[in-house]
């Protein structure tokens, strides 16, 4: 028997755990291992689904996985980090400026990578993406390359600049090569299908209940999880995605706007 089987691996796991789909798998998968696990979730008060993540998704899902036979990990209390509250770095948020002005990058990797300075090696669940544009492998790409570590993708450092190094030196991709369906395979296979069914993605719910309209319900609709949104979703974003096919974004963007004020009504 493997030594990690029988003795609990020394110092805490951290991380950053959104309540979505790619985090909570990573969750589930550490809850099986003897390994203490630090939650960390960035409130970005501007963020609708916030409620639903934290309040909603991440304590159900925690209280679950608690009541587990099969879990095997501690979990400490969640820290909820302010995003007014992270310490500033100049040189970390002009290189997520520039990644956001050549990639579209995201304004939350300038915050991840600066909490990355506070927990080093904390894991981010970036998943392999079955079809679509993805700004953070777009970075990785040009500016550097990734190595494995024990607990998965972390930046080379020797062939890799220090625009990738500012952005995601002190973070660890666990599911880096891991697509969405890979992991609904390995939920069914361990049976965690109750647990996954309270994750929260939606950026912008309708009446409480994801929108089938925005990016991460479009992602699931790519991964085969279309299950997961409302029937109602479902229909709003199959047409979308036929509007687009047949007209193109921006006929997309106004279908989506429409859709969106009319299901709000």
């Amino acid at each position: 028997m493997n030594k990690v089987d029988v003795e609990r691996i020394s110092g805490p796991i951290s991380i950053l755990w959104t309540g979505g789909w790619d985090s909570t798998y990573r969750v589930v998968e550490l809850s099986r291992q003897k390994v203490t696990i630090q939650p960390i979730y960035i409130l970005d008060p501007k963020r609708e689904s916030a409620n639903y993540e934290l309040g909603g998704a991440i304590k159900t899902i925690t209280e679950m996985l608690l009541q587990r036979n099969e879990t095997l990990a501690e979990f400490l209390p969640i820290k909820v980090i302010n995003v007014g509250e992270i310490q500033p770095n100049e040189e970390i948020t002009a290189t997520a400026k520039q990644l956001k002005n050549e990639f579209g990058l995201g304004e939350q990797h300038d915050w991840t990578a600066r909490v990355a300075l506070q927990y080093p090696g904390i894991e981010m669940c970036i998943e392999k993406a079955i079809k679509g544009y993805m700004p953070i492998r777009e970075t990785i790409n040009k500016y550097g390359k990734l190595k494995m570590s024990a607990h998965g993708y972390v930046v080379d450092r020797e062939q890799s600049t220090q625009t990738l190094v500012n952005i995601l030196g002190n973070i660890t991709l666990p599911i880096f090569d891991t697509t969405e369906t890979e992991m609904l395979q390995n939920i069914k296979k361990w049976h965690y299908e109750d647990v996954m069914a309270h994750i929260w993605f939606c950026h912008r719910p309708i009446k409480g209940k994801p929108c089938g309209l925005c990016s991460p319900c479009h992602t699931k609709w790519d991964s085969n999880m279309k299950f997961l949104l409302p029937e109602d979703a479902q229909k709003r974003c199959e047409k979308a995605i036929e509007i687009e096919d047949r007209f193109g974004q921006t006929a997309g963007k106004i279908y989506k706007r429409v859709a969106r004020k009319i299901a709000e009504r």
